[in-house]
């Protein structure tokens, strides 16, 4: 099986560097973006198995990305955590349109992070088995 993929979308800042570099360490593929624009792309080029998503991302913002992810059938299979220090109420109502798997409120240690998005890779393996 290949490693998996995971595209980090948020903040250029030391935490979200040492979620990219713990995840690294411990055999996972990391991408980190820091941008909407940048994360779509990465979604279509990078083919991530999960999406770690800012809702705060700029250019473009969670709520844009996730609508770009739900028209691209190729990107949809793609699950979502958001993860966030703060967000306007506003905002998480527009992304409760959209599919979210997990939401995880910051600060949180990468290990944790590494066992939230291991329980969510579980879950769509088993997901997948059942079909």
């Amino acid at each position: 099986m290949s490693a998996l993929r995971i595209l980090l979308a948020g903040m250029n800042n030391f935490r979200w560097q040492s979620y990219h570099n713990h995840l690294r360490a411990d055999g996972l593929v990391p991408r980190l973006v820091f941008s909407g624009v940048e994360c779509v792309a990465a979604l279509r080029h990078f083919r991530p198995h999960l999406l770690v998503l800012d809702p705060n991302i700029p250019w473009g913002g969670g709520d844009g990305v996730l609508a770009i992810r739900d028209e691209e059938p190729e990107l949809n299979q793609t699950q979502v955590m958001i993860l966030t220090a703060g967000c306007d109420p506003s905002l998480l109502y527009r992304m409760s349109n959209y599919a979210i798997d997990d939401l995880v409120w910051q600060p949180v240690s990468a290990s944790f992070l590494h066992q939230r998005l291991e329980r969510l890779l579980k879950f769509q393996r088993a997901e997948l088995t059942a079909l």
